[in-house]
């Protein structure tokens, strides 16, 4: 039986003969059990008649309120000797952490309130991670005893997804450019100061027209020569989530590349005639939530937008309509349907060239060492052996990351 690493809807799990174990980060729970202590210790302040009479009654300060509104996501996890290394989300704060067998505390591998780091592969003591601020994501790598690091992109990037080759001493990423219209050309933006840059993607961050990405490109980064070449890119795709094998294979994920409708004279003029309907949905939902916040019940007696709104999930920051693409899933003869677009494909490079289809309908995978791969299709963990023969491993939910 398969072992392997995996995060199901944003919690982490280990799949070990055949059984699914939950991994706890203790930095979560710490964060937890401080927000419940404080919240504890204050709740007299905002509950109760006195509450009330002066004015300071909130029914979202009970502690039970306090901890269900943390939101958490694990993005990546990895086995190194005897450590776990992890990257979660809490409330906003993203960092990297180790568990280890010898103490009941994670680590700080690094993390910062002010700086996002995500993404990360360690191959000989090295990691190799992603640091985001002002919306720019690069590619940074360190020694994991030591608080020293280097990065080596920049610009107005999103780089992503790094990954040690397995052949040399380089690295695998996936980059798109950020595309901010703020009129000006490449000249003017390198002249200008690191702080007005800052200031700028910072104002602009919220604004999806002043912050379009290019689609995104497969890179590797030599540390031998210090260059950086692009090795897949092409303006109808996405070529996402890399990863080499012993042999000198690349795998990688190929998608089609959503741009906005609005980019066209019909996108507009649809925006501009649908402008006012939009704009009464958002008023009328945004008065609903709060009615069914403060006196539990909502304004429409209709469950359809609900039913609407769990149809769709978003992963890896595509929008997919989970019941449709499963429909079309299960009549295209697929014996074990996920929620994942067929049009997600995961391919294969060979040392000579050829360009092979591996499997549709892929958002997450792991090459093993005798040529076999593990695949999410959103619903299902998959193994595929080398000869292309698929075999169910695990059924599980949202299945974003296997390691």
């Amino acid at each position: 039986m398969r072992n392997f690493y995996y995060i199901s809807n944003g919690k982490m799990f280990f799949f070990e003969n055949g059984k699914e174990i939950p991994i706890h980060s203790e930095v979560l729970d710490s964060y937890i059990y401080k927000l419940k202590d404080d919240a504890a210790r204050n709740e007299w302040k905002r509950s109760g008649k006195g509450a009330e009479f002066l004015g300071s009654y909130d029914p979202q300060a009970s502690a039970e309120e306090r901890v269900s509104s943390v939101r958490s996501q694990a993005f990546g996890m990895q086995a190194y000797g005897e450590q776990l290394f992890y990257s979660i989300s809490i409330d906003g704060v993203t960092g990297i952490y180790r568990k280890s067998p010898h103490s009941d505390k994670d680590g700080i591998v690094i993390s910062s309130s002010d700086v996002v780091y995500r993404d990360f592969d360690i191959k000989g003591e090295r990691m190799v991670y992603t640091c985001e601020f002002a919306g720019e994501r690069h590619i940074a790598v360190l020694d994991i005893d030591t608080p020293y690091s280097r990065t080596y992109t920049e610009g107005r990037t999103v780089d992503s997804r790094p990954v040690w080759s397995k052949t040399s001493d380089a690295v695998y990423f996936m980059s798109s450019g950020l595309l901010l219209d703020d009129g000006q050309d490449e000249t003017v933006a390198e002249n200008k100061s690191f702080a007005q840059t800052t200031a700028e993607m910072l104002t602009n961050a919220g604004d999806p027209s002043a912050c379009e990405r290019s689609p995104e490109v497969i890179c590797r980064l030599d540390f031998e020569s210090g260059s950086i070449s692009e090795i897949l890119a092409d303006e109808k795709y996405d070529f996402v989530s890399p990863q080499t094998t012993k042999n000198g294979e690349l795998y990688y994920i190929r998608r089609p590349h959503e741009t906005e409708s609005s980019s066209s004279f019909l996108g507009c003029l649809c925006d501009i005639l649908l402008f006012p309907f939009r704009m009464l949905s958002a008023l009328f939902g945004f008065f609903n939530l709060f009615s069914a916040k403060y006196s539990g019940k909502t304004l429409s007696k209709s469950g359809n937008a609900k039913h609407k709104n769990e149809q769709q999930t978003v992963i890896d920051g595509n929008l997919i309509n989970a019941k449709r693409e499963l429909e079309q899933n299960r009549k295209s003869g697929d014996r074990s349907p996920g929620f994942i677009p067929r049009s997600w494909e995961l391919r294969r490079i060979c040392p000579d060239g050829n360009d092979i289809l591996v499997r549709k309908g892929v958002c997450a995978y792991r090459v093993n060492d005798d040529g076999s791969v593990l695949v999410s299709n959103g619903s299902y963990v998959i193994e595929i052996d080398e000869n292309g023969k698929e075999k169910d491993v695990h059924k599980a939910h949202r299945v974003t990351f296997i390691r």
